[in-house]
């Protein structure tokens, strides 16, 4: 779920979970997020949530918005861990979490599940485990056959669970590697305590 975090001069003050939707930022009470600030209009900013996808736009033109420094003149889609400036505030907006067995492209599933044979699959069950971030230390099963992983602004792979092992392949955004090398074309046959990096969170397989 997407969140947004509540800066003021360096000191996190609020984390909003934000819902898909409508979400307004500003001063006046009927504001999703209001903000006590003469910095801040009463109607600021507006956000537009759908699934993974955020999309702020400007209000009230004499109030402006920032996003990694830069003035947004129009609606701007966010990306993970982007920074706005809204008066004085400053608000993180990053995924809460990355996204696992959500649904594949139906081309891609077709595909992987031709290549499964005799609808066998692994005995053992395979596992991932995140390695850096806010998210260290989860563990994700892999007990199901198809799964997607990543997270809006990094990139997305899938891993498929076949009767030879786990494989992972590249499915859009930025490059996932699998211990340095770059999951292009071709599936990689992931192996045990396997390091895998997408985007700038590190993961590591075992099996």
């Amino acid at each position: 779920m997407p969140k947004l975090t509540c800066i003021f001069n360096g000191r996190a003050l609020a984390v909003h979970h934000v819902a898909d939707g409508k979400i307004v930022i500003g001063r006046d009470a009927d504001c999703e997020i209001q903000v006590d600030s003469l910095a801040i209009a009463l109607h600021h900013a507006e956000l537009l949530i759908k699934g993974e996808n955020c999309q702020v736009s400007p209000i009230d033109p004499e109030f402006p918005i920032y996003v990694n420094g830069n003035l947004v003149e129009a609606p701007l889609d966010l990306n993970h861990e982007d920074l706005l400036l809204i008066g004085k505030h400053n608000f993180r907006f990053s995924m809460d979490g990355i996204a696992l067995g959500v649904r594949v492209p139906d081309e891609a599933v077709e595909l992987e599940q031709s290549k499964i044979q005799n609808n066998e699959s692994p005995k053992k069950i395979g596992y991932l485990q995140v390695q850096n971030g806010e998210n260290i230390g989860r563990v994700f099963p892999l007990s199901q056959t198809i799964f997607k992983l990543g997270a809006k602004g990094q990139g997305y792979a899938m891993i498929a669970r076949r009767f030879d092992g786990y494989y992972i392949s590249f499915l859009e955004g930025k490059h996932v590697t699998v211990n340095g090398q770059a999951v292009a074309d071709e599936s990689i046959l992931l192996q045990n305590e396997d390091i895998i990096a997408l985007g700038a969170t590190t993961f590591q397989f075992y099996l």
